[in-house]
């Protein structure tokens, strides 16, 4: 399961990343909201994105750049796991524009087009700013898990959201 095109809506483009997008990555993952709400590693190298890259190259993983459709520029990263499970960041700079809802309807009408039943995403309680994203795109709140997940030796509650196929 893989885009076999970029995926554009005019405004942003989902693309495959590039190798030499690493640095940029890596640069974005050291945003202080980044490490809040994410998974990313701290200690992310240049060298681990890039061997990340190209794994999901080779195994046609769902793991796109968000880049503005006119410029190209670099915006976000946005990831669809095998089990329909959707994540995704901004840079600091293309936050509060409508990119990431736009990035997630985008992905997940490729979704629904290729048979994918339900997608699912889960934010921090605290997060409201994804929450806002996966209701503007469309998703429904699902449930509340409490002590889901550790992520960098904290406990985190989550709030799930899903959107199934019509």
């Amino acid at each position: 399961m893989f885009p076999q095109h970029p995926l554009s809506d005019g405004v942003v483009r989902l693309r495959q990343w590039h190798l030499d997008d690493a640095d940029w990555y890596v640069e974005c993952t050291r945003d202080p909201e980044i490490q809040r709400w994410t998974t990313e590693p701290p200690d992310l190298d240049v060298a681990t994105a890039r061997a990340a890259i190209e794994h999901a190259v080779a195994d046609r993983l769902v793991a796109l750049a968000i880049t503005d459709a006119a410029t190209g520029e670099l915006l976000g990263n946005l990831a669809l796991s095998p089990t329909g499970e959707l994540s995704y960041w901004l840079a600091p700079a293309a936050r509060g524009r409508g990119v990431a809802t736009r990035a997630v309807r985008l992905l997940v009408g490729w979704a629904r087009k290729s048979g994918v039943d339900r997608v699912e995403l889960h934010a921090h309680v605290d997060n409201v700013g994804s929450q806002r994203v996966a209701e503007r795109a469309g998703f429904r709140r699902d449930r509340v898990q409490r002590a889901a997940r550790v992520v960098k030796g904290r406990t985190w509650d989550v709030v799930w959201y899903a959107i199934d196929r019509p």
